[in-house]
């Protein structure tokens, strides 16, 4: 198997044991109409967003909850999941996923969106296309960590009048200033 080139055979011919056989390198040619013959381990193997993005929807959508949870999402695009899928995704994928993946998360999963994450938020288009009950779930410490010219972008205030360093103020709760202790 270990000679076999992938990418001029297709794998109807071959049994489940043989697939099961194939290398990433070989698995990294396959085309996409024999992609539904890969197991998780092999799905996870795949680390191109553009050959993933190649797969027909209908291959994608049949993937279940444990390849999902198998794919390096900080490569490929959660948007070519379906609702559910993105649903199914891990706290570790959720933390590895890019300000442009933010957008597909649930108010149940945002949450788990670091403070890293916040901050790589580069503007407000990319905070405000998060659903609004997404955007509701997050918390203050979330919220804290998003950049200065964000906030001045949903405030319709020009970003020059923010320092990238400016600090936001005292954070009020129901009318009290939060205090580190």
């Amino acid at each position: 198997m270990q000679s076999l080139d992938a990418g001029t055979v297709r794998l109807v011919g071959l049994t489940d044991q043989q697939v099961a056989w194939l290398t990433d390198s070989q698995i990294q040619t396959l085309s996409y109409r024999d992609f539904d013959r890969l197991d998780g381990e092999q799905i996870a193997s795949i680390r191109n967003g553009w050959y993933f993005r190649g797969i027909s929807e209908n291959v994608r959508y049949r993937l279940d909850d444990e390849q999902v949870q198998r794919l390096d999402v900080s490569e490929i695009s959660i948007r070519y999941l379906s609702p559910a899928q993105q649903g199914a995704l891990t706290v570790e994928q959720i933390q590895s996923l890019t300000q442009s993946d933010v957008r597909y998360l649930t108010a149940e999963q945002v949450p788990h969106l670091t403070r890293d994450q916040m901050g790589s938020i580069s503007n407000k288009w990319h905070f405000l296309n998060m659903s609004s009950a997404a955007r509701a779930a997050l918390s203050q410490n979330q919220l804290l960590a998003m950049r200065n010219v964000v906030f001045a972008q949903l405030n319709h205030q020009p970003t020059a009048l923010f320092a990238p360093t400016e600090d936001h103020g005292p954070v009020m709760s129901v009318g009290t200033p939060v205090t580190d202790h």
